[in-house]
C-alpha cells in the first residue's frame, strides 16, 4: 500500500524551494508489521539540464543513484515491561531477545503540517500517528525496539475492542491534523491528537457497508469527508457506493456532521483525492465528484488498476510594466491524470498520463510482463509534476514532467504541430512571436 498522498516535504521557512525538497515514499503491505521509506528526492527533481533557460541555474543534481531504501519501522511493536524488573534474568531478555511482531498494518495515511511530516498508520484493532518517522528508521533485522518512537508519537488512550465486523479498514489525515477511520461497519471514527494522545471528537455512522475509502477536502471555508462503500468484503465489484458529509469551518468543526450528500450508489473500484473533489475509475470513464454532485465523466474504456490527479502547477511572467508598474500574466499549464490499466493487446498493465487541457495522451508506458500497477499518486516539486506508481514486483515507477521547450520539441519531431502551438501559448513565459 502507498501512502495516500505522496508527500513533498518542503523546507517551508526557506524563501527558495527549488532544490530543497524531500520526497518521501511510505509503503507498507497488508501481510506485514512494518512501514517502509524509500527516498525518490533526485527522480522528482529537475535536473541542471531541465533548468538551462534559466539565469540562476542551480548546480547539477547528482545521480538518481542516491535514491533507494532509507529504513522502516515497525508502528505496532509490542513492548516488553520487564525492564522495570528487578530480576537479572528479565532485564538480559529485554535487552537481547527480539519482541513479538506487531499488529498488521492495514492503512496508510501522510500529510505536512508546517514543518513535520505526520504518519498515520491503522490496524485492524489500532492507530498510531508518528511525527517525523523518517528522522528515526531502523536498519536492522528484526527490529529490537520501535525506532520511530524515539519522534512525537500519538497513540490511543484505550484499546479498540470491538466485534470483528466493526475493525479499522481505511485511515486517512487531513491538513489540519484531523484522522479519519472507517470501519467495516460503516462507522466512521474522527481523532485528534493532543497531548501524545488520540482523541475522538467525533464518531458516526455513514451506512451499514463496509467503508472501504476515506478521504478528507479541506478548504479555508469548509471541511469535508468523503467515504467510499462496498457491500461485502469477498465481492468488490457488487453493491458500494460514495457519501460525502459537510463538517463546517475548520475553524469551529461540527461535532456531528451538518449534511450528507450521496453521490453515486456504484461501486468504486479506485479513487483519489482530487483538489476538493474525489477522482473516481471505473470500467467506463473517470468521474470527478465535488462535495454535493457529479461534476465532469471521462469517457476512458477498461478496468482501471489505480488513478491519481497529478498536481499542475501555475507560470507567471511579466507581460508589460505600465508607468512603473508591473502587470504580470499567470497561467496554469497543464491538467493531468493518471491512469493505470492492462492493455487489452499485450494483457500487460500500461500507465497513461492524459493532458485534460490539450486534449491528449502525453504519456504512455507498458509495466514489465512480472509487474501489476497497485497504486499511484500525484506530487508537485520544485514547480515540476511528477507521478509515482507502486507495482507487485516491488517497484517504485517515478514519472516526471518535461519543461515546455522540451515538449514542443518532441510535438513537433511528431508533427502535432497545434498541439505544439497550444502548449506554448499556454507557457506565459513564451513571447507571442515564438
Amino acid at each position: 500500500q502507498l501512502s495516500s498522498q505522496a508527500q513533498t516535504f518542503l523546507n517551508t521557512k526557506s524563501t527558495t524551494t527549488q532544490d530543497d525538497g524531500l520526497v518521501l515514499v511510505f509503503c507498507a503491505s497488508q501481510q506485514s508489521d512494518r512501514v517502509h521509506c524509500i527516498d525518490v528526492t533526485v527522480r522528482c527533481h529537475p535536473s541542471a539540464r531541465n533548468s538551462a533557460d534559466s539565469t540562476n541555474a542551480p548546480a547539477a543534481m547528482p545521480d538518481d543513484s542516491l535514491d533507494g531504501w532509507r529504513g522502516y519501522w515497525n508502528p505496532f511493536v509490542h513492548q516488553f515491561n520487564a525492564k522495570s524488573s528487578n530480576k537479572v534474568e528479565d532485564r538480559v531478555i529485554s535487552d537481547y531477545v527480539t519482541p513479538p511482531p506487531g499488529d498488521f498494518v492495514v492503512d496508510l495515511a501522510a500529510c505536512r503540517q508546517d514543518d513535520h511530516l505526520w504518519v498515520a498508520c491503522l490496524a485492524s484493532t489500532n492507530l498510531t500517528v508518528f511525527v517525523d518517522p523518517h528522522l528515526s528508521l531502523s536498519c536492522r533485522l528484526p527490529p529490537a525496539t520501535n525506532a520511530a518512537e524515539e519522534g512525537l508519537t500519538y497513540k490511543l488512550g484505550t484499546s479498540w475492542n470491538v466485534s470483528p465486523q466493526q475493525m479499522y479498514n481505511c485511515v486517512d489525515i487531513s491538513s489540519n491534523g484531523l484522522i479519519a477511520v472507517g470501519t467495516d461497519s460503516g462507522s466512521v471514527h474522527v481523532f485528534n491528537p493532543q497531548k501524545g494522545c488520540l482523541r475522538n471528537v467525533m464518531s458516526f455512522s455513514s451506512r451499514e457497508s463496509m467503508i472501504t475509502s476515506i478521504r478528507w477536502s479541506v478548504s479555508p471555508s469548509n471541511v469535508a469527508l468523503f467515504c467510499c462503500h462496498q457491500s461485502s468484503r469477498s465481492s468488490r465489484n457488487i453493491g458500494g457506493g460514495i457519501c460525502c458529509y459537510d463538517l463546517g469551518n475548520p475553524n469551529n468543526l461540527s461535532t456531528t456532521p451538518l449534511a450528507r450528500h450521496d453521490l453515486d450508489s456504484r461501486p468504486v473500484l479506485s479513487n483519489r483525492l482530487c483538489d476538493d473533489g474525489l477522482l473516481v475509475a471505473r470500467s467506463d470513464g473517470i468521474y470527478t465528484y465535488s462535495h454535493s454532485q457529479k461534476l465532469a465523466v471521462s469517457p476512458i474504456d477498461g478496468i482501471k488498476l489505480a488513478i491519481c490527479a497529478v498536481p499542475t502547477h501555475q507560470v507567471t511572467s511579466v507581460v508589460s510594466s505600465n508607468g512603473g508598474k508591473i502587470i504580470k500574466d499567470t497561467a496554469t499549464l497543464s491538467s493531468y491524470a493518471l491512469v493505470a490499466s492492462t492493455d487489452s493487446k499485450s494483457g500487460r498493465d500500461a500507465v497513461d498520463i492524459y493532458d485534460a487541457n490539450n486534449k491528449l495522451v502525453a504519456f504512455h508506458v507498458l509495466l514489465s510482463p512480472s509487474h501489476k500497477a497497485l497504486q499511484a499518486v500525484g506530487i508537485m516539486v520544485a514547480n515540476r509534476s511528477s507521478a509515482i506508481v507502486l507495482t507487485s514486483g516491488g517497484a517504485l515507477v517515478t514519472l516526471t514532467e518535461k519543461i515546455t521547450s522540451e515538449k514542443v520539441s518532441l510535438l513537433t519531431q511528431k508533427n502535432l504541430y497545434s498541439a505544439a502551438i497550444s502548449m506554448a501559448y499556454a507557457d506565459p513565459s513564451y513571447h507571442p512571436s515564438q
